[in-house]
């Protein structure tokens, strides 16, 4: 897969993601998308050392996916981000999570992403594809393009303010806008006329909020279930295992039948004689 084929499924994942959580106001609120979408976020745990080792050989950071008896949870490090590093951690990971990015085994039923460390904000030159997909997924999931130009938001400062981005994505964002609108290419897509659509009831607010509050308070930590089961694992760190690919349904030709297959030799056949008569006749017309 090319790097714009990557930018292209990311993108409208973020619509679809959009779309799917009847999200249609700003700020996005990262923390209720998870929600929506079954994903547990919790803090580091405290005094579990088991999972507390997991979490480190995952490559550690502020904020990092666990995939635990085939349900994904976020564990962020309390303290560590303000609420726009937050948000933007959530989504990113969020983003690796619906994009269904490459993962490796910490131990039996425990994944995690092969990923860098996430620190809140979009990752400079990252060395793996998945992170550059995960940082389109969470600024495009948290300042939608369309929205933007209806508002009128045109850089980096006001992306800020109504978006709840960290600096490096919303000064990406706002590159990316000028683009944008020099090349006219709004509500191109249709999942982006939807989206759109979604939020035209925000739009029509005469004072629309700049900065809502988001600090919703989180769940406490609900490590009981696991603790019976992740005691007895090892901790061996496997072998890198990729995710099973997504089916792909292939265009097959029909096998021709036997009445096709004669009636091929025959015409194979018939144009072998005429080539002969063909060139029997031009060598009698040569030496005549």
């Amino acid at each position: 897969m090319s790097t714009y084929q990557r930018y292209q499924q990311a993108r409208d994942a973020a619509w679809k993601t959009l779309i799917e959580c009847g999200i249609s106001a700003l700020p996005v609120n990262a923390k209720a998308v998870a929600g929506h979408l079954g994903v547990e976020i919790l803090p580091f745990p405290e005094g579990d050392e088991h999972l507390t080792q997991l979490l480190k050989k995952a490559g550690g950071g502020c904020c990092r996916s666990l995939r635990i008896r085939g349900k994904w949870h976020i564990f962020f490090r309390p303290g560590t981000l303000d609420d726009a590093h937050f948000h933007f951690a959530v989504a990113h990971e969020i983003g690796h999570i619906i994009l269904r990015h490459d993962t490796f085994s910490l131990s039996p039923g425990v994944r995690a992403f092969l990923s860098r460390e996430n620190e809140g904000d979009v990752i400079q030159d990252p060395l793996d594809l998945s992170d550059y997909a995960a940082d389109i997924f969470a600024i495009r999931l948290l300042a939608p393009a369309c929205v933007l130009h209806a508002l009128g938001l045109t850089n980096k400062e006001e992306i800020t303010l109504r978006c709840s981005l960290p600096p490096g994505a919303a000064a990406l964002r706002a590159e990316r806008m000028g683009l944008l609108r020099e090349r006219n290419l709004f509500l191109s897509h249709p999942l982006e006329r939807k989206v759109h659509e979604q939020f035209l009831p925000f739009f029509r607010q005469k004072n629309t909020p700049a900065l809502p509050y988001l600090d919703i308070p989180l769940p406490e930590p609900k490590l009981s279930p696991w603790r019976e089961k992740l005691a007895a694992l090892p901790l061996s760190l496997d072998p890198s295992e990729e995710m099973p690919p997504l089916p792909i349904q292939r265009a097959e030709r029909p096998l021709p039948s036997r009445p096709e297959k004669k009636k091929r030799k025959g015409r194979i056949l018939a144009l072998s004689v005429c080539l002969v008569i063909l060139i029997c006749v031009l060598l009698m017309l040569l030496f005549t």
